[in-house]
């Protein structure tokens, strides 16, 4: 369950940071009365946090404290309002080079406030200037009090790849964060037209204030796909990946469709030779063998549909590449769709370490036909002309082997058409 598991030491105390991902109905189970629900988790048999002594709890905005002896968990008051990140932009880096990005939030300007970058098991140097603005944040009627920050850590890894998080933090200890993407430059190009392309349902995501104006449940979305995705890219890989159970092949199936539909070709590679490279590894043990068939099938699929789509570029690269870029283009509105009825018929199966509530809508039909329409029309061109110089061929060779009855013939075709007696 854990998505990020970080342990690290402050002067006076031990921190251990969980962040959790959980159905949706679990979530409100918990916060109908986190109190007695803490106490069950941490009064529980076995459990490592017994006889540790007084500690606090933060869980989103709440922060509780457990007495010393673990007999009782008590909602503590708080000092300040939470500050809460509402988006970054962009949400993709390229591994080893300096980093800047926007983050729009509100609260975020109070006494000892830190934004950090965790990436790698530490955390990254930056340095924070505040950008005048007047964002908005869509259905907020409070957003003139949000901030928008500019960052801007001026070294990364060049060797390490995979998920970092954006967080905010206040003397409380309240915080929130945004998951981003350390990848190479060509994964960063991809999934930046995968996010314009989702974006453009809404608001365009390139000027320095969509961190704000785009619809922040539409970057919410996809940033859970793209953590998704972070985690399977992630190198160097975890050593002890999870052996994993039936219930998530369905959420593995769904990121290879959206991969697929979103136009994906150098991620979707990188995904299947993660996921083959499980299969061989024998960390799918407990699935089904139903299950087990329909997710090799779909590997198999998807291995035969990359291959085609690269092929296909390649041969129409040049003068045919508007060809093939009007067939493979996704259509900017209403392709991939993130919404809640995918969130609540998938809440109930993680994949890996997060969520993904996704949804892909099946508009490819049109352009299939389409491009199908093209290669009929270019192989009927191609039978013409192959008919035509077969024929031409034919006729030079009975002229010059046989000239007398080629002339026979071309007279009595004359009388037919031109003699009226």
């Amino acid at each position: 369950m854990p998505v990020e598991l970080e342990g690290y030491i402050r002067p006076g105390c031990t921190i251990l940071t969980v962040f959790v991902a959980m159905p949706t109905f679990k979530w409100g189970k918990l916060l109908e009365d986190p109190a007695a629900h803490l106490y069950e988790l941490i009064a529980s048999p076995g459990n490592t946090l017994r006889g540790r002594g007084s500690f606090l709890i933060y869980l989103n905005n709440m922060v509780f404290r457990v007495a010393k002896g673990e007999n009782s968990v008590v909602k503590v008051k708080l000092k300040g309002p939470a500050p809460k990140l509402m988006s970054v932009h962009p949400m993709c880096f390229e591994a080893g080079k300096p980093m800047e990005f926007f983050a729009c939030g509100s609260n975020l300007m109070q006494p000892r406030f830190r934004f950090l970058v965790s990436f790698g098991g530490r955390y990254l140097g930056n340095d924070i200037n505040v950008v005048p603005s007047d964002c908005k944040i869509e259905g907020d009627s409070s957003s003139m009090e949000h901030q928008l920050l500019k960052i801007h850590v001026p070294r990364t890894e060049a060797d390490l790849f995979g998920p970092a998080f954006v967080e905010v933090e206040n003397e409380s200890g309240l915080s929130n964060f945004i998951p981003i993407l350390f990848a190479e430059k060509d994964i960063c190009a991809e999934m930046k037209e995968i996010q314009r392309k989702f974006c453009s349902g809404g608001s365009e995501c390139t000027a320095v204030c969509s961190p704000c104006e785009a619809s922040t449940s539409r970057k919410s979305e996809f940033s859970e796909f793209m953590l998704d995705v972070a985690w399977l890219l992630k190198e160097p890989s975890s050593e002890n990946v999870q052996i994993l159970a039936s219930v998530q092949m369905q959420r593995f199936n769904y990121l290879l469709n959206i991969l697929m539909e979103s136009q994906s070709t150098i991620i979707l590679e990188r995904v299947l030779s993660y996921f083959e490279n499980m299969v061989k590894r024998n960390m799918l043990a407990g699935i089904t063998d139903a299950d087990m068939r329909l997710f090799q099938k779909n590997i198999l699929e998807k291995n035969n549909l990359l291959k085609e789509r690269l092929y296909l570029k390649e041969y129409f690269a040049g003068e045919s590449g508007q060809i093939i870029q009007e067939d493979t283009e996704v259509p900017h509105k209403h392709n991939i769709e993130f919404g809640p009825t995918y969130w609540e018929r998938t809440s109930t199966v993680p994949l890996l370490d997060a969520e993904l509530p996704l949804r892909v809508k099946e508009e490819q039909s049109g352009k299939s036909r389409g491009f199908l329409v093209r290669k009929t029309v270019l192989t009927s061109r191609t039978l013409v002309l192959l008919i035509s110089g077969f024929a031409l061929c034919l006729g030079l060779c009975a002229t010059f082997l046989h000239p007398r009855k080629v002339g026979d013939i071309a007279m009595t075709i004359r009388r037919c058409l031109f003699d009226k007696t």
